[in-house]
């Protein structure tokens, strides 16, 4: 698997891929509009900002399977995961048909490695209950460190 920088052009998948992360149970919850009508939930895709944030799109035989991104948002309108204005958030999604193969472990030490050069301390993010990601992120180091509704917001210290 290659790793390349999230470019301008990729803007519309993370929509995609934050629609897929809500509804990560299977079910239909939200549509793109939803997601779109939902300033919290919007600024995933739409407030990616290339000067300030940062990520990657997993590629495997020429085609994008995953994409991961960290954000610095701002106390007045949080992410889900939000610690402070500090730590950037990370979404990361993995398309369904390469899930459970290794790629989002690949793609998550290829962010945290990342994050490292450039300096963070840390990294949030925010995942539900019964999200069979947890694990993954418990096996790199992530921990809880507050809750909000049935979500738990983690932070990895780097």
């Amino acid at each position: 698997m290659d790793f390349r920088p999230i470019a301008a052009e990729d803007i519309p998948q993370l929509l995609e891929a934050t629609v897929d992360n809500v509804n990560w149970g299977g079910t239909d919850r939200l549509t793109v509009k939803d997601v779109l009508d939902n300033s919290r939930l919007s600024q995933y895709a739409t407030g990616f900002r290339i000067d300030r944030d940062w990520g990657f799109a997993a590629v495997e035989e020429g085609k994008v399977i995953g994409l991961g991104w960290v954000q610095f948002f701002q106390e007045e309108c949080p992410g889900y995961g939000f610690v402070s204005s500090d730590v950037p958030e990370l979404s990361i999604n993995i398309d369904k048909d390469f899930r459970r193969q290794g790629f989002g472990t690949q793609l998550l030490e290829f962010i945290v490695n990342h994050a490292r050069k450039k300096g963070c301390t840390s990294i949030s993010l925010s995942v539900e209950d019964g999200n069979p990601a947890i694990k993954l992120y418990e096996k790199f180091g992530f921990r809880p460190v507050s809750r909000e509704g049935n979500s738990q917001t983690m932070i990895l210290s780097i």
